[in-house]
């Protein structure tokens, strides 16, 4: 696991490095195989979601994520 989501490590986040993480969760949850691993990167994009909301901003659907990248399951 790339990312330890139990530890509140996601508040800790930089914007930026929030937006990448979230994307990069986004992308290995649209194109992963497994049941758990989509299951865990569904769970991790929620409180990617839950943060950035806590904050004011917007997910950036812009922005391109790396598959399996930091902040993944």
């Amino acid at each position: 696991m790339c990312f330890e989501y139990t530890t509140g490590v996601i508040a800790n986040l930089s914007l930026q490095d929030l937006q990448q993480q979230r994307a990069n969760t986004w992308d290995t949850y649209n194109t992963c195989l497994g049941h758990g691993k989509t299951h865990y990167n569904h769970l991790i994009l929620g409180q990617y979601d839950t943060e950035l909301a806590a904050r004011g901003v917007a997910a950036d659907e812009t922005i391109q994520g790396v598959f399996n990248g930091a902040g993944t399951y």
